[in-house]
């Protein structure tokens, strides 16, 4: 609990913080600066210091003091779910192993050492290494860390030349056209607009959070398309008060995610006989303005869907990589699919989901046979 009036907490790992406004965002949120301390009356002096502006900057800090600087930092640029993610990578598997250490005693072999040990045995139930994916973004913060302790403190940048592991590209799960019948089939066979969710995911490419954070308000049933704008999703909780998580709805992972998607036309009619017994204001989901299903839920109600179905289990980002694959297969234009998937590039649409199936290469190989009646 924060000391009344002071803004000075006691963490978890037994120092003490103290908290204090250093500017405001545009939006008139106030940004926060931090010392810390292992006593309460050192930290309240330093909190002193830091309001008059008279904290003078140690260039022995630790690798600790370090990531606190940076988090707080990169907490006024980045989103709620990004500044979790950093939160959680670097109280699990960075300050661990190398958070009591001075910044300048920290070396490149270090830092390889460290890479290294999470891809053979970094998993914290010590089942195994974690993914080249994790401690890719592992890296990428030491870098960008190490970078901004280059700048303030005017030390060499050790962690410039760490190389970030290969990441193979995951073989993208599909479902054949044969279980598409049978899964439209399913969730069709009632009036159930939870099922409608699904069926909407599969046509129109949309991600579990986005149909989650969907409100009637965001269909345009006159022009035939939908709005995405928000997401929902559980994100841990950097703050020492509980939860440990806790669910946020927030805009959608890039600005070329926020977009309009065009609704197929039998989709579209079965979707305004929902609307017309909806609240405009309520969600998709459940119709209530108050009320939302959180994707962990949505997402073992579609596990359940697909065992009721006889359809053979695939993760639900399966229904995006379906819909996207078979866009490409019936011939919608890269740069269309890039926008409507709310892709930041057509590259990544491109390097993901231009990979013929085998149906398609024979179709096209089929064309040559053109070339004897010429």
């Amino acid at each position: 609990m924060p000391r009344h009036g002071e803004n000075i907490y006691k963490r978890k790992d037994g120092r003490w913080e103290g908290r204090y406004i250093i500017g405001y965002r545009e939006s008139g949120k106030a940004r926060y600066g931090a010392v810390y301390a292992h006593s309460y009356q050192e930290v309240k002096q330093k909190l002193n210091q830091a309001k008059n502006g008279q904290l003078v900057k140690k260039t022995a800090v630790t690798v600790e003091e370090l990531f606190d600087l940076w988090l707080e930092r990169e907490r006024s640029f980045v989103k709620q779910s990004t500044y979790s993610n950093y939160y959680t990578l670097i109280r699990s598997h960075i300050l661990p192993e190398i958070g009591g250490m001075r910044l300048d005693k920290v070396t490149s072999f270090i830092l390889d050492k460290l890479v290294t040990q999470k891809l053979q045995d970094g998993r914290l139930d010590n089942s195994g290494g974690l993914s080249p994916k994790t401690v890719q973004n592992i890296v990428i913060i030491i870098k960008s860390a190490f970078k901004f302790a280059h700048r303030e403190f005017h030390i060499p940048n050790v962690a410039e030349n760490i190389g970030l592991p290969r990441v193979s590209a995951k073989e993208i799960e599909v479902f054949s056209n044969e279980e598409i019948v049978l899964l439209t089939q399913y969730l069709t066979a009632d009036c159930d607009i939870s099922k409608m969710g699904i069926l909407l995911c599969l046509y129109t490419g949309i991600r579990l959070g986005e149909v989650c954070a969907l409100k009637w308000s965001d269909f345009d049933f006159q022009e035939n398309f939908l709005k995405v704008r928000r997401t929902i999703q559980r994100i841990q909780n950097p703050e020492p008060e509980p939860p440990k998580t806790k669910v946020i709805i927030d805009s959608p992972k890039s600005v070329k995610s926020i977009r309009d998607i065009p609704l197929p036309n039998n989709l579209s009619k079965d979707l305004r006989r929902y609307a017309q017994m909806s609240s405009g204001n309520g969600f998709f989901l459940t119709g209530s303005p108050y009320y939302y299903i959180e994707p962990r839920t949505y997402q073992s109600r579609y596990k359940m869907y697909l065992q009721k179905g006889r359809i053979p289990y695939r993760n639900f980002h399966a229904l995006r990589h379906t819909f996207a694959t078979k866009c490409i297969e019936l011939g919608v234009d890269i740069k269309s699919l890039s926008e409507i998937l709310g892709h930041s590039s057509v590259t990544i649409t491109l390097n993901r989901y231009v990979h013929s199936s085998m149906d398609l290469k024979q179709q096209q190989i089929n064309k040559l046979e053109q070339l004897a009646s010429l």
